[in-house]
């Protein structure tokens, strides 16, 4: 292999047991950092989906009372007409 084909290897200018060491705790928090988003997004699709629910719920309730509204309406019309 040419260094000009593949570029060139990175330098470290730490000892092998420190470099390992610091990679490590990166790995672990890019690990930490990962899995704490994930949740997040767990939590933020939990919540629309209830969301999501309730809404549905008050256009239903509201569909409702929308209806009996007018039956009332219709009722009272005819009552004044007779």
């Amino acid at each position: 292999m040419s260094t000009a084909s593949h570029g060139y290897p990175p330098a470290v200018n730490l000892p092998p047991g420190q470099f390992f060491a610091e990679l490590v705790e990166e790995y672990l928090f890019a690990a930490l950092h990962g899995l704490c988003y994930l949740s997040l997004i767990a939590e933020n699709q939990l919540r629309m989906n209830h969301l999501d629910g309730a809404i549905r719920r008050l256009d239903e309730r509201s569909e409702q009372v929308d209806s009996r509204e007018r039956i009332l309406r219709q009722e009272e019309s005819q009552r004044r007409s007779k």
